[in-house]
């Protein structure tokens, strides 16, 4: 699944097992692993009576190997961004850490 999927939500069309595709949901903020359950679109029973059993999909992130020289900013500029954001959570929490020691 492409990052931007699972960071902002989207649909996916994905393959199933007769051949066929499906469009599935994916919900802004889907981690890497997480797994989705779509009803019916799963093997038949082995007595061939009764319902379609689940299909059972795990979503795996895309990482994008070859990036032009502007993604390659765009990335690096995130990386910035997110370093300082969880360095003020480092900080916040290491103060929250000494104030419970005075």
């Amino acid at each position: 699944m492409p990052v931007h999927k699972l960071v902002f939500g989207g649909t996916q069309r994905i393959p199933t097992l007769d051949g066929g595709e499906v469009q599935i949901k994916i919900a802004a903020g889907t981690l890497a692993g997480s797994i989705l359950l779509l009803r019916e679109q799963g093997l038949y029973p082995l007595n061939k009576r009764g319902d379609r059993g689940s299909l059972y999909v795990n979503i795996g992130v895309e990482i994008p190997k070859d990036l032009s020289r502007e993604e390659k900013e765009l990335y690096q500029k995130l990386a910035e961004l997110r370093h300082d954001k969880e360095t003020a959570q480092e900080e916040s929490f290491l103060e929250k850490m000494k104030n419970l020691f005075k």
